[in-house]
């Protein structure tokens, strides 16, 4: 209701939802909700760029243009970003590689299936030259099918059966063992690697926020 305008609405008319607000399952109970993100020059103690976007867009969804908006609001082409966890995905390490900026972003883990046997996936190195991934005994795991997120790699199941690491490895009733390496596995392990060092300077991308419409 406009203020000081003296009209009341119906007793039964529907609440008046913010435009960026959506229904988003990340609290209970389902409410309208929206995000808002926010860049930081962490020397200056500055905020360089804010947006508000609906609650069910992925928090990574605009990394892209957002990273456009702070190199015009700067002028120039931030050296760092740090960023939450949230931020620690393939994409965003090869959008912020392409820019040739530092990462400082601790790396997304997937969680493991209760109860899944083996070596994580961690564990194995990807050699993006060969196209090959590498078990932790050293042995090539040859490419297979594709994915959406990336693609399954599988050993040589007699390089199994011989290994000294197979009852670490190899999960129950299976001949060889197999690993999902996901697009931009490169970028997201370089990612990692710059994560221990904290930069004199950079543009700090705190996990978005969350806030409820307001009626």
């Amino acid at each position: 209701m406009p203020h000081g305008s003296g009209r009341q609405l119906p007793a039964d008319a529907p609440p008046v939802q913010a435009p960026l607000a959506t229904a988003t399952s990340s609290k209970a109970p389902l409410r309208p909700a929206y995000k808002q993100h926010t860049a930081v020059d962490d020397l200056a103690g500055v905020v360089v760029d804010v947006e508000i976007v609906t609650g069910e867009e992925h928090d990574t969804g605009r990394v892209n243009e957002r990273l456009d908006a702070i190199e015009v609001t700067l002028g120039v082409t931030p050296g760092r970003i740090t960023a939450d966890t949230i931020y620690g995905v393939g994409r965003v390490f090869a959008a912020l590689e392409d820019r040739q900026i530092e990462a400082v972003i601790p790396p997304l883990r997937s969680p493991r299936a209760k109860g899944a046997q083996g070596f994580p996936s961690e564990r194995f190195k990807y050699d993006p030259q060969n196209n090959v991934a590498r078990c932790p005994a050293k042995k090539r795991l040859t490419p297979r099918n594709s994915t959406k997120s990336g693609k399954w790699y599988r050993a040589d199941r007699h390089d199994c059966a011989r290994c000294p690491l197979k009852a670490q490895c190899l999960p129950r009733g299976t001949p060889s063992r197999r690993v999902h390496i996901v697009t931009n596995h490169a970028a997201t392990a370089g990612g990692s690697k710059a994560r221990t060092a904290r930069p004199r300077r950079s543009t700090d991308l705190p996990g978005p926020s969350a806030g409820e419409s307001k009626t």
